[in-house]
């Protein structure tokens, strides 16, 4: 058996991710921006040199003033870091050891963010105006694409995330889960063995069965939506495929009200015999008549005896729905959870469940918990994991586009003399526009296609935030392609069109 890693460990890992993401898209714009600057500062490098000035006297002053900026931007943002996880944090109520005071490592990691920026993003223009290279377009380029293609993984996450949250909120899971309880009396815990665990879970049973407005009652070894979920790989047509196996007595999927499709439930003390769920069936046996085939490798003697709904019982993200379901044995008694089906509210449940247990034994302190708050836990997982992702997505489409809008208007002050005298020539403004913006076609195309290529090479770890759509969900990715390149492309048309409307005598004489 597996268990299963907290969801919130999962979305605080992505979330981690992401926002490293951002910080990489968040310096590309300050390298972006650093070498436009050190561009403009050519004839006052190149007046310093000629006047004695050497190259390490240069690169220090640059990288000093590099290293100041770098160091000013990590200071605000470890300030502003701690504000807001502080008011995070007394939002969520969170307990008390958890502190939002930065600790050594987190000042560690700091300086190590704003030395590497200062490096790489203050002393790299600072090199190239010293070693007097001509090729500062390529520069450019290549950070416009890493800023989009950063930008692209970010919102094609998010759309993932976005329509994961909208399809768990409007599917039907599979079974019946609003007027289900579970009781687990922890008999395991509290030192049961076998056999009185199977008296006390009889006795429990046939006491809640008689309580009036319950339907239905059976045991299950996992309950739904638990904490603890048992999981398997196994091939399946070539491809590996988790298998969500559980052990239930023979009324559980009354309770769960999961329809059974095609034979029959086993027979109480059956054994060698298997149920699964309609999705495994046709995925092991596509074609075929799943009554009566083998499970596993042909060694085992356990045969199916029925097919069942796909239903998401163990888990709301298990998209393939690939559960199968053994009936529960002696041994496996004092871990056995007790599922009670109501014909109308759960409200009153739980109590008469508490004071019937304790009936049967004092000792023990059922957990008991309605099914709907189980469910709604784990859709509000996935909205939190959706809202911070798309958060982070829209954080870092403002960063590109900010960036992209200042490297466009850095290239057109750049070509302002040109743009005039094209225009004076008689050039038509649909022409300079286009001779513009042909220089951001490419870097932009190709982020979109490496961000595009690096989500789906790596959305396989989003396949347990998913629920209900594929990991390479083609409406979430061309939404997000789509939207990005829209906003890429308003971006790098305000600053061209901009330059069309310049004053042609004063553009003429711009320097």
């Amino acid at each position: 058996m597996q268990v299963m890693q907290p969801e919130m460990y999962q979305v605080a890992a992505m979330v981690g991710v992401l926002t490293l993401l951002i910080l990489a898209v968040a310096c590309g714009n300050l390298g972006a921006l650093m070498l436009a600057r050190a561009v403009q500062r050519e004839r006052e490098i190149g007046i310093r040199i000629a006047i004695g000035a050497n190259a390490a006297r240069i690169l220090r002053q640059l990288f000093t003033e590099s290293l100041l900026l770098a160091t000013a931007g990590a200071v605000a943002g470890l300030l502003l870091g701690c504000a807001v996880l502080q008011i995070a944090l007394s939002r969520l109520d969170a307990p008390k050891w958890l502190s939002a005071t930065p600790d050594l490592k987190v000042l560690l990691f700091t300086v190590a963010v704003t030395f590497l920026s200062t490096i790489f993003f203050g002393l790299t223009p600072a090199l190239q105006i010293a070693r007097e290279r001509q090729h500062k377009t390529t520069a450019r380029h290549i950070l416009v694409a890493a800023q989009v293609a950063g930008s692209c993984v970010l919102l094609i996450v998010a759309s993932l995330l976005v329509r994961a949250a909208h399809h768990a909120l409007y599917t039907d899971p599979g079974f019946g889960y609003e007027r289900l309880v579970s009781i687990d009396a922890q008999l395991a815990q509290h030192g049961y063995s076998a056999g009185a665990a199977k008296v006390y879970l009889d006795r429990l049973q046939e006491r809640l069965s008689a309580v009036p407005g319950v339907r239905s009652v059976s045991l299950v070894l996992l309950p739904p939506l638990g904490h603890t979920v048992s999981r398997q790989r196994r091939q399946i047509e070539g491809r590996t495929v988790m298998l969500y196996p559980n052990w239930v007595s023979p009324g559980f999927f009354q309770t769960m009200q999961i329809p059974l499709l095609l034979g029959r439930t086993w027979h109480p003390g059956e054994k060698n015999a298997v149920m699964v769920s309609d999705s495994f069936a046709r995925r092991q046996w596509p074609g075929q008549n799943p009554l009566e085939k083998r499970i596993g490798d042909g060694k085992l003697n356990d045969r199916v005896v029925g097919v069942v709904g796909d239903a998401h019982v163990n888990a709301l993200n298990d998209d393939d729905a690939v559960e199968e379901y053994w009936p529960a044995v002696y041994d496996q008694m004092p871990g056995m959870v007790v599922m009670v089906r109501t014909a109308g509210s759960v409200e009153g449940l739980p109590s008469i469940a508490k004071s019937i247990s304790e009936s049967l034994d004092p000792k023990l302190f059922p957990e008991i918990r309605p099914i709907k708050s189980l469910y709604a836990d784990n859709v509000r997982t996935i909205e939190m994991t959706a809202g911070a992702i798309t958060l982070a997505g829209f954080v870092a489409l403002v960063l590109a586009g900010v960036g992209l809008i200042g490297l466009v208007s850095f290239t057109v002050s750049q070509k302002t003399n040109e743009i005039a005298i094209r225009t004076a020539l008689g050039a038509s403004g649909r022409n300079v526009l286009q001779s513009l913006l042909r220089q951001f076609f490419w870097p932009v195309g190709l982020g979109l296609l490496i961000g595009t290529v690096a989500t789906a090479v790596s959305s396989h770890v989003l396949r347990h935030a998913l629920y209900g759509i594929s990991n390479l969900d083609l409406v979430g990715y061309a939404g997000a392609i789509v939207f990005l390149s829209v906003t890429l492309t308003v971006a790098t048309l305000l600053p061209a069109r901009r330059a069309l409307h310049l004053n042609l005598s004063k553009a003429l004489h711009y320097e």
